[in-house]
């Protein structure tokens, strides 16, 4: 096999080299737009993803980079995708931990995610998530999962509330009792859960149950007992609260 000359080998680096200048230059990174759904500001998240290399500077590289790297994986934070848009735009989309319930800590709500770790606080409950009343959690702190010395209740816990979302009912509070009963308030109603291990059929037919007894009764705020409701017995008993 004929070897390559000196001069040969020196044209093909320059011609390596040349074509990687030339694909830094064309596809230069000029245009960031940032589509933000987490707890942390534009800023936050832009740092986090540039390190001043010069892949950062490449329109394609730094969107490989992201998409492609478990590095730029956070606590708050879902998934971050990035969409190349044209040689020199890009658009980055963040998505947050979703939150589907909070507790009030030393006068603050602390949010947290459905594998129960706390993602934010607030002086105030977010709109369309429920306060948790009832249980005592040993560690609330803000980017760690919640404790309490019954771990099966907490599941439980989640469990019921994914339930809830998954039948779009927006609940106000949960609120468990001293035997670790549930009663759901919902905009002024009490609904009486009781304990037990499955509310799945209790909350498939709350929703009918609600819309069927405000249109027999008429439009007001109730309590609804559903502790002996079942597939095998329908007890089911509505009294007007006042």
């Amino acid at each position: 096999m004929k070897k390559l000359s000196r001069y040969t080998k020196l044209s093909i680096v320059f011609i390596i080299v040349c074509g990687i200048a030339a694909f830094l230059v064309t596809f230069r990174l000029k245009n960031i737009s940032l589509k933000n759904g987490t707890i942390y500001s534009d800023d936050e998240i832009k740092n986090r993803l540039f390190d001043n290399s010069r892949i950062d500077h490449n329109t394609y590289l730094f969107a490989w980079k992201v998409n492609h790297s478990s590095k730029y994986r956070y606590p708050f934070i879902e998934k971050i995708d990035v969409e190349v848009i044209d040689n020199s735009s890009v658009i980055i989309y963040a998505y947050g931990k979703a939150v589907i319930g909070c507790v009030e800590h030393m006068g603050q709500y602390m949010h947290f995610d459905r594998e129960g770790v706390v993602v934010e606080s607030d002086s105030k409950p977010l709109e369309g998530i429920p306060l948790i009343e009832g249980l005592e959690f040993e560690n609330v702190v803000k980017g760690k999962k919640l404790e309490m010395g019954d771990s099966q209740l907490f599941d439980r816990l989640l469990s019921l509330i994914m339930r809830l979302k998954q039948k779009e009912i927006v609940v106000q509070n949960i609120v468990f009792g001293l035997r670790d009963d549930i009663t759901l308030k919902i905009d002024g109603n009490e609904v009486l859960l009781g304990n037990d291990d499955d509310y799945d059929y209790r909350i498939n037919n709350l929703g009918a149950v609600m819309e069927a007894v405000e249109s027999n009764k008429g439009n007001g705020k109730y309590r609804y007992d559903m502790r002996n409701y079942n597939e095998k017995n329908q007890e089911l008993s509505v009294r007007r609260l006042e």
